[in-house]
């Protein structure tokens, strides 16, 4: 999941829902910051919401995100 979040970062993947993805082509991809990617993995990986929901989020699905809360991950079970 988190190779797919990086991709998504960056441009290199876009998803129709979120069970379904399309990979783009090189020449659909805008020019993307490698930092930036670096920057919203440590966000992740130091942040004390619910894993899923950032997932959702970062993926564009800010709505689900804000309603559920998976209650497994490491974070929801502190």
């Amino acid at each position: 999941m988190i190779a797919l979040s990086l991709l998504h970062s960056t441009g290199q993947l876009n998803w129709i829902d979120p069970f379904h993805y399309r990979l783009t082509s090189k020449a659909e991809q805008p020019k993307s910051n490698f930092f930036d990617a670096v920057k919203d993995m440590k966000g992740y990986l130091h942040s004390k919401r619910c894993r899923w929901q950032m997932l959702l989020a970062q993926f564009g699905f800010e709505a689900d995100a804000k309603t559920m809360r998976c209650g497994q991950c490491d974070n929801c079970q502190k």
